[in-house]
């Protein structure tokens, strides 16, 4: 009989995110949106900016609990007291895939319980999560997420696939990390590509401080991949440590402060990631809260891939009370306020491919 073809043989994955700062639709963003006649809909109206590809994976600082509780907006003004209405998610997950729950107003509304509903209304509307308003609960520090991927085969064809990626929240505005705490990093990063996103430093600056500098660089040492960081309502400056990114604040992006460009902008930062195909961990089922994935990778002494990851940063202006992507004159601001084109330059520099010749 004739030889049967031989089927394609899947070589790489590739795994694109974007990660983007502050998210918020309460206090004043819920009055524009009741004004407007686009109603919940109105705070991701200019997203389609971005034009979002079909594989890629957004993820945001989610800057309040996600609950049925009223919260007024006298509270929401002068106390910082924050609720999110539900009504707003369907629209949120036609563009955000996860959120990280690690930041200062996450138990605004009762707590555990506000955090509990949160994580409820998100797991109702497809978003995954991850991250606690406290980092002492060490379990829910990260998570292992299970984001969309697209594979190639050795024929150049391709198809859409998932894969297991960590992200770990910290909220160190009250008491910093502590080492317990910090080495869950090294607990997931054994197994899997690790992003952190911290939630840290003084507001409205321009420049990363000495307490910044030492926690997120360690939690590079730890083996995180990058740190991506917020909180601040400001883009601040970037580096390279180890080879590895720390964006110390990539800013505002759905918020309600207008009063400056530095409060209205922000740099998403997209990461693309190259792995060697490895059917363990692309097999692996990771879609849920506290699945057994780390568990899995573990007894299965499953190894972490090579990794490639290219970055790229496309700034934003909620102007005029839209988040949109910013214009060449904002954006050019926004990369110098980051020194993002000095970083970028490091990076290729340090994670360039020798060739054959070299």
């Amino acid at each position: 009989t004739a030889p049967q073809p031989r089927a394609p043989q899947p070589e790489s994955i590739e795994v694109k995110m974007t990660f983007f700062g502050d998210i918020f639709w309460g206090r004043r963003v819920q009055t524009w949106s009741e004004a407007s006649e686009l109603k919940e809909a109105y705070p991701f109206s200019g997203l389609a900016t971005f034009e979002k590809q079909p594989r890629e994976n957004w993820i945001g600082n989610l800057e309040c609990p996600t609950t049925s509780r009223e919260v007024s907006q006298a509270a929401q003004e002068n106390q910082l007291r924050f609720n999110c209405r539900p009504t707003y998610l369907p629209f949120a997950a036609e563009y955000f895939d996860v959120f990280s729950l690690a930041n200062n107003h996450t138990d605004n509304v009762e707590g555990q319980w506000g955090l509990e509903e949160s994580r409820k209304n998100l797991e109702a509307h497809g978003i995954q999560y991850f991250g606690h308003f406290d980092n002492a609960v060490l379990e829910d520090v990260c998570e292992v997420v299970e984001l969309k991927s697209t594979v190639t085969y050795d024929d150049g064809s391709t198809k859409p696939g998932t894969y297991p990626v960590a992200l770990c929240g910290y909220h160190n505005l009250y008491k910093l990390p502590s080492e317990e705490s910090l080495a869950v990093i090294s607990e997931y990063a054994r197994y899997f590509p690790t992003f952190v996103m911290p939630h840290q430093g003084a507001e409205y600056v321009t420049k990363s401080d000495s307490l910044q500098r030492k926690f997120y660089r360690q939690m590079i040492d730890l083996g995180a991949d990058a740190v991506i960081g917020g909180h601040t309502h400001s883009v601040i400056d970037t580096e390279v440590h180890e080879g590895k990114l720390i964006a110390y604040s990539i800013g505002n992006f759905i918020f309600d402060q207008q009063g400056t460009e530095m409060k209205r902008t922000g740099l998403p930062i997209t990461a693309t990631l190259m792995v060697p195909y490895t059917e363990a961990l692309a097999g692996l089922s990771c879609l849920g809260y506290q699945t057994n994935c780390l568990a899995n990778a573990k007894e299965n002494k499953l190894e972490k891939p090579q990794l490639q990851i290219a970055y790229a940063a496309t700034p934003s202006d909620n102007a005029n009370r839209l988040a949109k992507k910013a214009s060449p004159e904002v954006a050019e601001r926004v990369l110098r306020m980051a020194n993002w084109k000095e970083t970028l330059i490091e990076l290729e520099e340090l994670n360039a491919t020798p060739t054959a010749a070299e």
